[in-house]
C-alpha cells in the first residue's frame, strides 16, 4: 500500500499475539511476574477512559425543579444553613474530585507505557519503565486533557439544541420524534468520536513507544497513516469489536465463577491477566505490519517463539558382539596318543589266568 507490496493481515496478528501471551505469561510461569505484570496493567486501566451517563429523565421533576419560578428552595426544612456555606462545600468537594480524576489519570498515561513495555520485553518492571517514559507519558496525558475538554465543548454543541427545547419548554417535554433523532444524533456524535479516539490513541501510544517522540507528533503520523489505507483499520475496529464483546463475556463468567471476585480492583486484572496482555499485543503485532517506524520490536530482539521442549532421545543400544560363525568342516581327530582330559583314564588289560 502506498507503493508497497506489503499485506496487511488481521488474523495473523491475533494468532501470534495469542502464542505471544502464552511465553510471556507461561514459558516459565513465574508469580512474581505475573503479579507486577497485572499492577501495570492496572495502572493502564486508569487512563482507559471515564463513562457518561445521560440520563434525560433526570431533566425532569429531580428535586420538585420548577423551571417556571425564578428560585429554587434547596432545603426547606433547613433555613439555619447558609446557602453560601453549601455552595463553598460544594466548590470544594468539586475541586478535590477534579485533582484525583486528574491524578488517576496521569498515573494511568504513566501505566499505559510501563504494560506496554513489560509485554513488548517479556519482562515483568515497574521503576525502571516508570521512568523511562516520563517525558512521553507526560506528553500523551497533556494531549489526553486536550482532548477530554475537546470532546466536551464538542458535546455541549452538538447538545445545545436538546438543551434549549428542554429550556423553553420548562422541562415538560413530550419526547416525540425531533427530541428522539436529536438524542440519536447526539448519541451517534459520542459514539464516533470515542471510536475515533480509541482507534488513534492506541496507534498513538504505539508510535511514541517506539520513536520516543511527543504526542503532537504521534497525532500527525497516525492519522496520517490511518487516511493513508483506511480499509485495514476498519477491519481491525470491526474485529477488535467482536473481541470486545468476547472479552466482555469471559469477564462476567469470571466474576459469577469467582463470586464476585474478579471484580475487586487488582485482583481481577491478575485473575484476568492473559486477556489484557493479549489485547496489549494485538494492536502492537497488527501495527508492525506498517514497516519498522511502527514496529515496537525494531530496537529489541523481534518476538519469536520458543519452541516447546522437547523430550530427550532414548539412549542408543550398543548392538550384541559378533557370535563366531561355525566352522563348515568338523574339526578333526586328535592325533594318536592324545587323549582328552575328560575321559577315563585308560586300564590296562587283565592278564590272562594261570594254567
Amino acid at each position: 500500500m502506498n507503493g508497497n507490496e506489503r499485506k496487511i493481515e488481521i488474523l495473523t496478528p491475533f494468532n501470534l499475539a495469542l502464542q505471544w501471551t502464552t511465553q510471556v505469561l507461561f514459558r516459565p510461569f513465574d508469580l512474581e511476574k505475573w503479579l507486577v505484570i497485572g499492577f501495570a496493567a492496572f495502572l493502564s486501566h486508569l487512563a482507559g477512559g471515564t463513562g457518561i451517563n445521560f440520563n434525560p429523565a433526570s431533566f425532569r421533576n429531580r428535586g420538585h425543579w420548577d423551571f417556571r419560578t425564578t428560585s429554587y428552595n434547596l432545603y426547606s426544612t433547613s433555613d439555619h444553613v447558609s446557602l453560601w456555606l453549601i455552595l463553598f462545600v460544594s466548590a470544594v468537594v468539586f475541586v478535590i474530585v477534579i485533582a484525583v480524576v486528574l491524578v488517576l489519570l496521569w498515573i494511568g498515561c504513566r501505566g499505559r507505557f510501563i504494560f506496554v513495555d513489560c509485554v513488548v520485553r517479556n519482562r515483568g518492571a515497574i521503576k525502571e519503565p516508570w521512568r523511562e517514559f516520563r517525558e512521553v507519558a507526560n506528553s500523551f496525558f497533556g494531549f489526553l486533557l486536550a482532548v477530554v475538554l475537546l470532546f466536551v465543548l464538542m458535546a455541549l454543541v452538538a447538545g445545545s439544541p436538546i438543551i434549549l427545547w428542554l429550556a423553553l419548554h420548562h422541562g415538560d417535554v413530550n419526547f416525540g420524534p425531533v427530541i428522539v433523532l436529536g438524542l440519536g444524533l447526539w448519541i451517534a456524535f459520542v459514539f464516533v468520536f470515542a471510536l475515533a479516539w480509541g482507534l488513534i490513541s492506541q496507534f498513538m501510544i504505539v508510535t511514541m513507544y517506539r520513536r520516543r517522540c511527543g504526542a503532537v507528533e504521534a497525532f500527525r503520523s497516525t492519522v496520517s497513516l490511518i487516511m493513508s489505507d483506511p480499509v485495514p483499520f476498519i477491519l481491525y475496529i470491526l474485529f477488535l469489536f467482536v473481541l470486545s464483546i468476547l472479552v466482555a463475556m469471559v469477564s462476567c463468567v469470571a466474576t459469577c465463577v469467582t463470586c464476585c471476585i474478579a471484580a475487586i480492583p487488582y485482583v481481577g486484572t491478575v485473575i484476568l491477566l492473559p486477556l489484557y496482555v493479549f489485547l496489549a499485543a494485538y494492536p502492537l503485532l497488527f501495527a508492525r505490519q506498517f514497516g519498522p517506524d511502527w514496529d515496537a520490536w525494531a530496537n529489541l530482539s523481534a518476538p519469536t517463539l520458543a519452541a516447546p521442549p522437547t523430550p530427550p532421545a532414548p539412549p542408543v543400544q550398543s548392538a550384541p558382539p559378533p557370535v563366531p560363525p561355525i566352522p563348515e568342516t568338523p574339526p578333526s581327530e586328535p592325533p594318536p596318543g592324545s587323549r582328552s582330559p575328560y575321559e577315563p583314564p585308560e586300564t590296562s588289560p587283565p592278564p590272562p589266568p594261570r594254567q
